[in-house]
């Protein structure tokens, strides 16, 4: 049952970032959290506060708009006091550089919070719409990540 309500949380955080509500993202953090993001690109790199968050996620649908990730599965393991879920997912945006992708989050949870969470595009998700983005001009895009 425990499982079930985490996989539902997941879903509804996943429509928030749909929908562009990092807040409501936010609100799901523990007051300690690690946020990572991996790769060398302007999107890369490890946060540990609300502020460089905020500025992450202000960037990421700059960067990508019409961003919209599709999860394909969900796999939930251990307790409320140390959950691990693993989602996979499929992505797309629109915009100048128009991307379709797929990876995996890693989510930690502790007593219902997000304490890590472990952003994992396979291959050039990220990387090869960012390069686009930089070719044409947008110097963002090429930007030192946000940490």
């Amino acid at each position: 049952m425990y499982h079930t309500y985490i996989s539902r949380r997941i879903h509804r955080l996943f429509d928030a970032i749909n929908a562009g509500k990092a807040a409501s993202v936010l609100a799901a953090y523990a007051h300690g959290f690690e946020h990572i993001c991996v790769g060398n690109h302007a999107l890369g790199g490890k946060r540990t506060r609300v502020g460089p968050m905020l500025d992450w996620y202000a960037r990421l649908y700059r960067l990508l708009p019409g961003l919209h990730f599709e999860i394909s599965q969900i796999t939930v393991s251990g307790g409320p006091w140390n959950t691990l879920a693993v989602i996979e997912w499929t992505m797309s945006s629109q915009g100048a550089a128009a991307t379709n992708g797929t990876g995996m989050h890693v989510m930690r949870l502790c007593w219902g919070r997000m304490v890590q969470l472990i952003i994992c595009p396979y291959g050039d998700a990220f990387s090869t719409p960012l390069e686009q983005l930089a070719r044409d001009g947008v110097a963002e895009a090429s930007a030192a990540p946000i940490v």
